[in-house]
């Protein structure tokens, strides 16, 4: 080898060590960069509304989120693909909140997630600070209370391929006309199913609608016999009433609407609406830090236990993707809670 040989290969080598530096340095780069972050005064905010979809145990219970430009979205599927629960916290919840242009979904731990946002106690005035950070699959959330600063990294969880399907089940519930809408007082609505649910071995509650007294009952049988409340439309209880057909008949799973009325504590009024397939959609408004935020419900109805003397249809609701596909995918929050058409008399 001659000495031109041996300057090449010296040249070389100085080159490719230039380039590992800077390949470490540009692969440091992308796992530090965040997909989003975010800054909120007070912690309870985030909390409140993530315990409205919590089934309220240390049990993990894994929640899907997306961030966008306009907020961040957790979503609960049931296991069974029948019950779903949606939680959002807009863009304007926050003090500060930065998105990448194109967002992203990202699955997590959702009973882990409480815990570190209540490190400091439930009641605590704590300001949060979330961050995203998928080169190293991370949900960061630091807390700061008193000049005390406190930081939890969680492992995010791979997306499932049914993980953002609420969009699919509310296209299923819009692919049928809406037979019954009601806003009701969440106070009411709260006593009255906690006495419904509370009747030893009730598995099911049956929800009327009438065009005629008592309007709207809720009923349910156990192992001792069986519990009814009644709202007639002159109630203080509904802020608006309306039923399209003469009367209606629908069974839910107890188990499926408690999920459903986990939010009522937090709640000044709930939105239901029943499509003639018996689809239940459950919209809570939420005030957390001055700010209305909704927490959306769609339960199916379990046909199983509607008699066949009753005239209502028995045929099963449509599954989501089904139903997705003869139907837009609009959510139900884009049927804006407490527009003037909702409050209107009919």
């Amino acid at each position: 080898m001659d000495l031109a040989d041996e300057e090449n290969d010296e040249d070389r080598q100085e080159q490719h060590g230039a380039e590992l530096p800077e390949a470490a340095e540009a692969e440091r780069e992308a796992e530090e960069k965040d997909l989003f972050s975010c800054r909120i005064d007070n912690a309870r905010a985030v909390t409140t509304v993530l315990s409205c979809l919590s089934h309220g145990s240390r049990k993990a219970q894994h929640a899907q989120c997306e961030a966008t430009p306009e907020g961040l979205t957790f979503v609960i599927t049931g296991k069974a693909k029948f019950t779903q629960a949606q939680g959002a916290l807009s863009k304007d919840l926050f003090q500060a909140y930065e998105c990448e242009e194109d967002g992203g979904r990202f699955g997590i731990n959702l009973s882990m997630l409480l815990e570190c946002l209540q490190i400091f106690g439930m009641n605590a005035s704590a300001s949060a600070a979330l961050a995203y950070y998928p080169g190293t699959a991370t949900f960061k959330v630091t807390l700061e209370e008193n000049g005390v600063f406190t930081s939890c990294e969680l492992r995010t969880l791979v997306e499932e391929s049914d993980a953002m399907e609420f969009a699919a089940l509310a296209a299923a519930f819009r692919s049928s006309p809406e037979e019954c809408r009601c806003i009701i007082r969440s106070e009411t609505l709260k006593e009255a199913f906690q006495e419904l649910a509370d009747l030893p071995g009730a598995a099911s509650i049956v929800f009327e609608a009438s065009q005629h007294a008592p309007h709207l009952k809720l009923s349910t049988s156990g192992s001792y016999g069986s519990s009814s409340i009644q709202f007639p439309r002159s109630s203080e209880a509904f802020v608006h009433f309306s039923c399209t057909p003469p009367s209606l008949r629908w069974s839910y799973a107890l188990s499926a609407l408690e999920g459903g009325m986990r939010a009522l504590p937090f709640a000044q009024e709930t939105f239901v609406r029943i499509n003639e397939e018996g689809i239940m959609c459950i919209q809570h408004q939420v005030q957390v830090a001055g700010h209305n935020t909704y927490v959306d419900f769609l339960i199916c109805a379990n046909t199983a236990d509607i008699d066949d003397d009753t005239g209502l249809s028995q045929s099963v609701p449509p599954a989501p993707a089904a139903a997705a596909a003869n139907g837009a995918s609009r959510t139900p929050q884009d049927d804006r809670y407490g527009s003037n058409e909702d409050h209107a008399d009919d």
